[in-house]
């Protein structure tokens, strides 16, 4: 029984916070990138919707209010698409380097 109470505590933590902090961050750095905006996106079934817009730096982070879903995403810079990525379970935290 003490184990179960032992295992039960961390867990129940865990799922607190998880359900708490539904954000994500994508984070992304590169060396030589010349566009003067980046965009993440996810597709929805039919085309790449925009989830968040930025200027371009050196090193640029995402960040959104909801975990990333299973889906394809991508970077571009203006209209280029720079990287895509597959996410196959909920993620928060994902970093990209160019």
């Amino acid at each position: 029984m003490k184990n179960r109470s032992i295992l039960f505590l961390p867990l129940s933590f865990f799922f607190i916070g998880m359900t708490f902090t539904q954000t994500y961050k994508v984070s992304l750095t590169h060396d030589k990138l010349q566009d003067d905006s980046l965009f993440l996106q996810q597709y929805n079934g039919k085309k790449f919707i925009t989830l968040t817009a930025l200027k371009n730096e050196k090193s640029v982070l995402f960040k959104g209010k909801t975990l990333l879903t299973p889906a394809m995403y991508q970077i571009t810079g203006d209209s280029i698409t720079l990287a895509e990525f597959l996410i196959s379970v909920p993620t928060k935290n994902f970093h990209l380097q160019i």
